[in-house]
């Protein structure tokens, strides 16, 4: 530029950071709505904004990433968090990997909740060191083939039982016992 003398005048930016700017963690004191109270790593406190690209519910002792200027800082990440991250959807939600495989994974624990869960597939393989199943009530329709190998079984029935078949074979390399008040054969 040239000034009222003619000669050129350089404008250099200030490229130092003021004292007001501030990007770096922060500490979450209090959450209160969408508004936190945070202290910032030289020691200040601050209001902040949440303003996370995925939501996250922030709680007290979260290390966050905070971005700020004069007296706007906004919580931008998580660098430590202990908070929750909720997903939600209105309507249906297809969920695809497309020519792959897709995984759901927990340190603790995966849960599904929802009056009725169907799984359709053509096969179903279940691994687990114990299996605990709870129902009201059970059904269980198998057009081909019931095969059950274990080591012991036991089965404990309150109130009547009953075993119906074209031909049942009961086979014992040792001792067979029926035990009963009546006996019926024939």
């Amino acid at each position: 530029m040239k000034g009222q003398s003619g000669s050129a005048q350089v404008i250099t930016p200030d490229f130092r950071r003021r004292e007001t700017d501030y990007l770096g963690p922060a500490e979450v004191l209090s959450v209160e709505g969408s508004d936190l109270l945070v202290c910032l790593s030289d020691g200040s406190e601050r209001r902040a904004t949440m303003a996370f690209v995925s939501p996250y519910e922030p709680r007290t002792g979260d290390l966050l990433l905070v971005i700020g200027k004069h007296d706007d800082h906004y919580a931008i990440g998580v660098l430590k968090g202990s908070g929750r991250t909720s997903l939600r959807f209105e309507g249906d939600v297809d969920l695809h990997a497309e020519g792959g495989t897709l995984r759901l994974s927990a340190d603790q624990a995966v849960e599904i909740r929802a009056p009725e869960v169907a799984v359709h597939a053509p096969r179903v393989t279940t691994w687990a060191e114990t299996l605990i199943q709870k129902a009201h009530a059970l059904y269980q329709r198998v057009t081909t083939a019931l095969d059950v190998e274990a080591g012991q079984t036991r089965t404990v029935v309150q109130g009547t039982s009953a075993l119906k078949a074209r031909t049942v074979t009961v086979s014992a390399e040792e001792t067979t016992t029926v035990q009963g008040k009546q006996v019926h054969l024939g």
